[in-house]
C-alpha cells in the first residue's frame, strides 16, 4: 500500500500530539467538529440558503486534509448577524436561518448587530450576555463582546477583561480555550492598541489554541502575537460559506466550505493542540500598573522568564518599549539566572497628561514576548485630586450635585463617590449596562439601563422605584416640570412621575432607537431619533407639533431611513428660549 505525503504528515502529527497528552499526563480530547458562521447580515437571503446544508452529513469529508470528522456538534456566530440590530423582527429573521438544523447555536455580536439597535437584550432573551463562557468535549469556549454598545466603533471594555481574568482562572493550565468575538485583534478600527494588548496579556497564562473572528467577510489565518487567529469569512456574497473546525486525534483542523463547493476543501490550518501555553513570562517591574507619575522622565524595567511548561528561553536579540505606539525606543539587555531584565528610561516631556500605556517587547528569533500596563502622568504643579478605579469601562457622563458625583457604568454599577476625595458611599447593581448619565432630580437618583429598567434611587442608595420600558434605555433621563423623559431603543418617547415612576404618555412617533438625550423648552421636548428625524412634542401630553427630516448619507434601511444620521447620543438640539 503506498501513502500520499499528507497522508503520511496527518499521522505524524496526531501521532506527536498524543504523546504530548500521555507526556504532560492529561488526557487526549475526543474528536468533535463544530461549525463557525460569520457576517449573515440578516435578513440576507443567500444567509438562508447557504445554512440549508446544516447540519450537513454523520461523517464530514475535510477534503483540505484529506481525512474525515465527527458530524458537527454545534455553532459558533461571530458577529454581524443582523444587517442593522434586532429590530424590526431582524433578530427573530436570524435565529429562523437554524430552526431545521437541529444545532444549539452560540452568538456574539457585531458592529451591524450593535450600533443602531443594541442586540445585547436579544442575546439576555436567550439566556446568554454580551460575553459568556461554557465547556464543551473538555475544552472550554469564551464568547467576548468586540462590539461597542451603540457605537460602531470595536472596544472590550475593561468590565469584560476583569470577567475574562476570573473566568480563565476556573480553567485548568491545560485545557484548551477556544475564544471567539467578531473584530480580528489588531485590527485598526481599535481606539487604542492597549484594547489588543491588554486582552492578549489576559490570555498568557491560559492554553489559548485559537481565537475565531470575522467582521472581514474572508476566511484568512493570522498569527496574532503567537496565537492563531481566524476569520470566519460570511455566508453571502462570491465567497458565501461555512467554516468547520475539526479537532480529532489531538489535531486541530479549521477548513473553509464555499457555497459551490461539496464539501470543505479550503484549508486554513491545523496544528496539535498543545498542552499548556508556552508563552514566556514577562513581567513589567517598574513602572507599576495603573502608577502615577509625576516627573518628565519615567525609568522602565522588566523582566523575562521560561513558562513554567518550557524548560528555557530562546536567545533574546533585543527589549523595545514602546508608549501609546507613539514613543518608541530600546532597553539594555542583561541575563539573569535563565532568564532575561531590561532597563531604560523614556521621556514623558511631550505627552498630555492623564492616562497612558505601556507595552515592553522581548524579541528572540523572529518572535515578540510583549507586556503592557497602564499608567497615569500628571502635569508639573497640577496634581489630579483622586482616582478611583472602578473594574468598568464607562460611557457614561458623571452627574455631580450636593458634594456628591454619580458614576454609572458598563457593568451596571450606579455609584455615588464623594466629590473631595473619591471615597465610595454606596453602589447599587442595576442589572445591566448604564450608557445614560445619571439624573439628579432633588432629593433621588435617576440611572436607566439595558434592560429597559428605569429606576428611582434616594441620595442614600434606596431604591424608590423602578419603571420597566420596552426595550433598552441609553437616552439620558431629563427632568421637566415633575416629569422624567427619555427615549428608548423601541423608538418611543417615555414621560415618568418623578414622584412615584408611573408611566404619564408615550410618544409612539420614531420608528427606529431613540438614544439622544431630549432637550426641554418652553413646553415643548425635541429629540433626534435614528430614523433620521428631529421631533418636537409637547411635554403635558407627548402629542407630536413638528419633525424635520435631518442631514445623512444615502444609505437607506426598511424602518430606519439612515444609519449614520447625526441624532446619535452626542447630537443635542440647541434651542433658544423666547
Amino acid at each position: 500500500m503506498v501513502f500520499s505525503s499528507r497522508t503520511i504528515r496527518t499521522v505524524l502529527i496526531a501521532a506527536f500530539a498524543a504523546f504530548a497528552a500521555v507526556q504532560a499526563g492529561a488526557a487526549p480530547v475526543p474528536d468533535f467538529t463544530f461549525l463557525q458562521v460569520s457576517d449573515l447580515h440578516a435578513p440576507m437571503a443567500q444567509s438562508r440558503e447557504t445554512l440549508t446544508r446544516l447540519p450537513g452529513p454523520d461523517v464530514v469529508e475535510l477534503s483540505a486534509f484529506g481525512t474525515t470528522s465527527p458530524k458537527p456538534s454545534f455553532v459558533l456566530a461571530t458577529g454581524d448577524l443582523t444587517e442593522f440590530g434586532g429590530g424590526s423582527g431582524w433578530f427573530a429573521e436570524y435565529q429562523s436561518y437554524f430552526k431545521d438544523s437541529g444545532l444549539p447555536v452560540y452568538n456574539v455580536l457585531g458592529n451591524h448587530d450593535n450600533t443602531w439597535h443594541a442586540g445585547i437584550r436579544d442575546l439576555r432573551n436567550q439566556g446568554t450576555a454580551g460575553y459568556y463562557s461554557f465547556d464543551r468535549n473538555g475544552c472550554h469556549f469564551v464568547a467576548l463582546m468586540s462590539a461597542t454598545t451603540q457605537d460602531p466603533r470595536p472596544s472590550f471594555g475593561e468590565e469584560q477583561i476583569a470577567w475574562l481574568a476570573e473566568d480563565l482562572k476556573k480553567v485548568g493550565p491545560n485545557t484548551p480555550v477556544f475564544m471567539f468575538f467578531h473584530h480580528p485583534v489588531g485590527g485598526s478600527e481599535f481606539a487604542s492598541l492597549y484594547d489588543r494588548d491588554r486582552l492578549l496579556d489576559t490570555l498568557r497564562a491560559s492554553n489559548v489554541v485559537l481565537m475565531m473572528t470575522g467582521h472581514s467577510h474572508g476566511s484568512r489565518y493570522d498569527d496574532v502575537a503567537g496565537i492563531d487567529q481566524i476569520q470566519g469569512g460570511s455566508t453571502f456574497g462570491g465567497n458565501a460559506g461555512i467554516t468547520f473546525v475539526s479537532v480529532k486525534d489531538n489535531t486541530l483542523r479549521v477548513a473553509y466550505q464555499r457555497h459551490v463547493d461539496p464539501n470543505p476543501s479550503q484549508k486554513v490550518f491545523e496544528k496539535p493542540l498543545q498542552e499548556a501555553s508556552l508563552y514566556p513570562n514577562v513581567r513589567l517591574l517598574s513602572p507599576r500598573h495603573r502608577q502615577t507619575i509625576t516627573k518628565p522622565q519615567m525609568s522602565i524595567k522588566a523582566s523575562l522568564l521560561p513558562a513554567a511548561s518550557a524548560k528555557k528561553l530562546p536567545p533574546i536579540q533585543k527589549a523595545s518599549f514602546t508608549v501609546d505606539g507613539e514613543v518608541n525606543g530600546d532597553l539594555t539587555i542583561t541575563a539573569d539566572s535563565g532568564g532575561y531584565d531590561a532597563e531604560g528610561q523614556v521621556q514623558l516631556a511631550g505627552l498630555l497628561p492623564g492616562s497612558h500605556y505601556l507595552r515592553v517587547t522581548f524579541t528572540a528569533e523572529g518572535r515578540e514576548f510583549t507586556r503592557s500596563c497602564q499608567f497615569y502622568l500628571d502635569a508639573p504643579g497640577s496634581r489630579t485630586g483622586w482616582r478611583k478605579y472602578i473594574a468598568a469601562s464607562s460611557k457614561a457622563a458623571p452627574a455631580v450635585a450636593e458634594g456628591r458625583v454619580y458614576i454609572a457604568d458598563n457593568a451596571g454599577y450606579l455609584r455615588a463617590l464623594e466629590t473631595s476625595r473619591g471615597n465610595e458611599l454606596w453602589s447599587v447593581q442595576t442589572g445591566a449596562e448604564i450608557l445614560a448619565e445619571p439624573l439628579v432630580a432633588g432629593d433621588r437618583v435617576i440611572a436607566a439601563n439595558g434592560l429597559g429598567k428605569v429606576l428611582a434611587f434616594s441620595t442614600a442608595g434606596k431604591k424608590l422605584w423602578e419603571f420597566t420600558a420596552g426595550d433598552a434605555v441609553y437616552s439620558s433621563p431629563v427632568l421637566a416640570d415633575g416629569k422624567v423623559v427619555f427615549g428608548c431603543n423601541d423608538g418611543k418617547l417615555y414621560a415618568l412621575d418623578a414622584a412615584t415612576g408611573a408611566k404619564l404618555w408615550t410618544n409612539e412617533d420614531g420608528e427606529y432607537s431613540i438614544e439622544s438625550k431630549p432637550f426641554v423648552s418652553n413646553g415643548k421636548v425635541y429629540y433626534g431619533c435614528w430614523d433620521q428625524y428631529v421631533r418636537c412634542v409637547n411635554l403635558s401630553d407627548g402629542s407630536l407639533v413638528w419633525k424635520v427630516l435631518g442631514e445623512g448619507p444615502a444609505t437607506i434601511a426598511p424602518a430606519m431611513r439612515c444609519p449614520w444620521s447625526w441624532t446619535t447620543r452626542s447630537s443635542r438640539p440647541t434651542v433658544a428660549t423666547g
